[in-house]
């Protein structure tokens, strides 16, 4: 259940598999206020880098989006960290005119608007980020997501920099790239546009109900 865009059919595969598409799948929960105070901050400057971890990682994020907030100051770019609800990690961030801390808020919705995701590679995070048409930079934290930063990288779209590089010093530069080469905008929203129009969910259930329709036939 991924896009043919992020990796090709194998050769070793059933000849009845099919690729569905990212069953793409959001949930807002965020209230009136935040959206409020998010298109505010949107309609207040250019693009801002997002960085987002998920519905895991942000709960071991440690230090991510204190080095995060550091990197979007060093760089003078404007940002918004998607914290969830862990107000321990960002007590040492001072929100500003150019920074901009929420709990959370559908990707769908936010992505978009970014200059660029910074995020932990999770397949949902990452189908949603392909989605929105923006540069990435995944910072593995576990799984799957050392892989999906590779096809990430693979796919021109952006890079990957593992958790224990993803310090001021060594992400910044990585992150200054990404936003001043245009190749990367230009392949993300080649890839994004493939993307938009798949419905992976749709997809799915079809292959399903044709499924069980020829078994009771048989």
């Amino acid at each position: 259940m991924f896009s043919s865009c992020f990796s090709e059919a194998q050769v070793d595969w059933p000849v009845n598999t099919t690729m569905t598409g990212f069953p793409l799948f959001s949930s807002e929960i965020a209230d009136n206020t935040t959206l409020r105070e998010l298109q505010l901050f949107i309609d207040g400057g250019e693009a801002p880098v997002v960085f987002a971890l998920g519905s895991a990682a942000v709960n071991v994020a440690d230090d991510f989006f204190i080095v995060s907030a550091a990197i979007a100051c060093k760089l003078k770019r404007r940002a918004i960290l998607v914290c969830g609800s862990h107000s321990d990690q960002i007590t040492a961030i001072e929100p500003g005119n150019d920074l901009l801390i929420i709990d959370y808020v559908a990707y769908e919705k936010l992505f978009p608007q970014a200059c660029l995701i910074v995020h932990q590679g999770g397949i949902g995070t990452l189908a949603q980020s392909l989605r929105a048409q923006r540069p990435i930079l995944v910072v593995p934290f576990g799984f799957d997501q050392f892989d999906n930063g590779e096809r990430v990288e693979r796919l021109g779209v952006g890079k990957w920099l593992a958790r224990k590089n993803y310090s001021v010093e060594k992400a910044t530069p990585v992150i200054e790239e990404l936003l001043s080469q245009p190749n990367y905008k230009a392949r993300a929203k080649e890839i994004g546009k493939v993307i938009q129009f798949e419905d992976g969910a749709k997809n799915a259930c079809d292959v399903i109900e044709r499924t069980l329709v020829n078994q009771r036939q048989k």
